[in-house]
């Protein structure tokens, strides 16, 4: 066997192996054609959202609270 057959030849093997049951040679070029979505987990993405906007929101009320106090001419901290 010839260099170019042998790197072939393993380079198949390796492939066989990393597919394992799933290898059809008919098959090898639509193989990556389409990924496998990955389920959007929606309660989660809901609860990352509602989590973010109440942050937001308090971030907001507390500079406009200290702005509010500070343009009375109160420079303490109470």
């Amino acid at each position: 066997m010839s260099k170019e057959e042998n790197l072939r030849a393993a380079a198949e093997t390796s492939l066989k192996r990393s597919l394992g049951q799933r290898y059809r040679p008919e098959t090898l070029i639509t193989l990556h054609a389409r990924p496998r979505r990955v389920p959007i987990h929606w309660p989660f993405v809901v609860t990352v959202a509602v989590v973010w906007f109440l942050l937001f929101a308090l971030m907001v009320a507390v500079i406009l609270k200290t702005m509010s106090h500070f343009s009375r001419g109160c420079l303490c901290l109470c």
